[in-house]
């Protein structure tokens, strides 16, 4: 049940939805249009005004207007009304705020349903000769509309207005009631039979009107509309009788109506709007740079610098750019100049006794030099990692590597290194970089690596702190030829 009103509420939305994203058409512009539908005309109940009828004597047919008896206003019918027909034309202007001024004309015709006579001694309700009466409304409105959702072409409506409707009672028959007066004085009421048409009446008076509808725009021009009104007026007087000029019937009238109605819109096209000329700019000559570095003489620093000398804002050539960090050749000390964060130099070299984490003398050498440049560059902050190969358990070789990398920063130290600027790992035989399963592989894999991490907490870099460029460590080569042994025991 659950999934057939989720299916049920998707499939409304969808419609709604699209009906509401439709581009707005409709918008602005001048309209004319037509509708069609039912009305209902609301119960009317008439009073006799005027002059009654007086008869010499019972039997006289043709009725006399006496000017002695006057009528105050007796109700002698109620006419309820069948639904009609209603018609009508408009015409309009559509405000892209949502206004809409309206002059509109509708016609509405009822015939009664039932008649029932208030008098007594009048006709039945059912008499044939009553259902030939027909009531008519022609009707002249100004109005005024509001669309909500003018940016849509969906939208509902609603407002009103005011003007002028005229009542037209057609073959309404002279089957009513008379007075009458017998010769001894008596007034009686009897029926009055006159079988011709009566003559035409109708009265104009002030209505107004309310309605609402929704619309919807089909195309640029086209909207349709489903539309409820109503329509009161004012208290009409009917002359019915040829014969009796001075009775009239009174009645007010209501209805309402439901019809479909299609308008025609006539849009307000812009007036084209001719393109700018182009304005006339005055291109004044450049200023002057005589070296053409770049930077005008007003502002050069530096004037005179060779032709394609990289420069800064103020035409002074850049400092050159800081070398690479790479490792040092055979018999060169190991210098961290262009090192950066991430780069990682191998000191080959830096060996040690056999299953010891004593440092050779040679071992010694090398360090020497790596202990110069921290203390040069006080900066850099370093880890060295101390690696081994694979021969030895995996927990002895964790073991040795660790203590041959504190040993390598206990040395540093010694040489002047703050010890918050380094950190000792020990990789173990975890990350090889050649075969473990020859003397030269298990030879490269035997190795301890400075890695720079970052800077110091003052911020002061003499060395530029980077991403590593090249992913692979840079080897120091020992300053003299050594064959380190095996970190394990064979």
């Amino acid at each position: 049940m659950n999934r057939k009103k989720a299916y049920y509420t998707a499939a409304l939305a969808a419609i709604v939805g699209g009906l509401v994203s439709v581009p707005v058409f409709a918008t602005e512009g001048p309209y004319i249009g037509a509708r069609v539908g039912a009305n209902k005309a609301g119960t009317q109940t008439y009073d006799w005004n005027g002059r009654q009828t007086i008869l010499p004597v019972p039997q006289q047919p043709i009725p006399v207007e006496d000017q002695l008896m006057d009528n105050t206003g007796e109700s002698i019918a109620d006419y309820k009304y069948k639904t009609g027909l209603v018609f009508g034309y408009v015409g309009g202007y559509s405000f892209a705020n949502g206004l809409r001024p309206e002059f509109e004309i509708d016609f509405r015709q009822d015939k009664p349903k039932s008649i029932d006579f208030l008098t007594a001694g009048a006709i039945n309700s059912n008499n044939d000769s009553t259902q030939h009466v027909a009531l008519d409304s022609t009707s002249a409105f100004i109005n005024l509309w509001y669309d909500f959702f003018p940016s849509s072409s969906f939208h509902p409506y609603l407002g009103g207005g005011g003007g002028v409707i005229r009542y037209t009672m057609n073959h309404f028959r002279e089957n009513v009631v008379a007075t009458g007066r017998h010769t001894d004085g008596t007034v009686i009421s009897v029926i009055t039979p006159v079988l011709e048409d009566t003559r035409r009446s109708d009265d104009a008076t002030f209505a107004y009107q309310g309605g609402a509808g929704i619309r919807y725009d089909f195309n640029e021009q086209l909207t349709i509309g489903l539309d409820y009104r109503y329509v009161k007026g004012g208290t009409g007087q009917f002359y019915v009788y040829r014969l009796q000029p001075e009775t009239h019937f009174d009645a007010d009238y209501q209805a309402q109506s439901v019809f479909l109605s299609v308008d025609w819109y006539f849009h307000k096209k812009p007036a084209p709007v001719a393109p700018p000329a182009p304005a006339v700019v005055a291109v004044a000559p450049p200023p002057p740079d005589t070296d053409g570095d770049g930077v005008i003489d007003d502002l050069d620093k530096c004037p005179g610098t060779p032709l394609g000398t990289p420069v800064d804002d103020k035409g002074c050539p850049l400092p050159p750019p800081p070398p690479p960090c790479k490792a040092p050749q055979a018999g060169e000390r190991v210098s961290l100049a262009g090192c950066g964060t991430g780069d990682v130099i191998v000191l080959r070299g830096v060996n040690f006794e056999f299953d010891k984490a004593r440092l050779t003398p040679n071992a010694k050498l090398i360090l020497d030099s790596v202990g110069d440049e921290l203390v040069a560059n006080p900066q850099i902050n370093v880890e060295l990692g101390g690696h081994t190969d694979s021969k030895g358990s995996d927990e002895y070789n964790q073991v040795l590597s660790d203590k041959r990398a504190n040993s390598v920063v206990q040395y540093l130290v010694g040489r002047g290194v703050d010890s918050s600027r380094m950190t000792a790992v020990g990789y173990g035989e975890t990350q090889p970089v050649a075969d473990n399963d020859t003397d030269e592989g298990r030879e490269l894999n035997r190795r301890v690596e400075l890695k720079i991490v970052g800077a110091s907490a003052d911020g002061s870099m003499a060395v530029p702190v980077k991403a590593p460029a090249d992913p692979a460590p840079a080897d120091a080569p020992a300053p003299e030829a050594e064959n380190p042994l095996s970190n394990a025991t064979p």
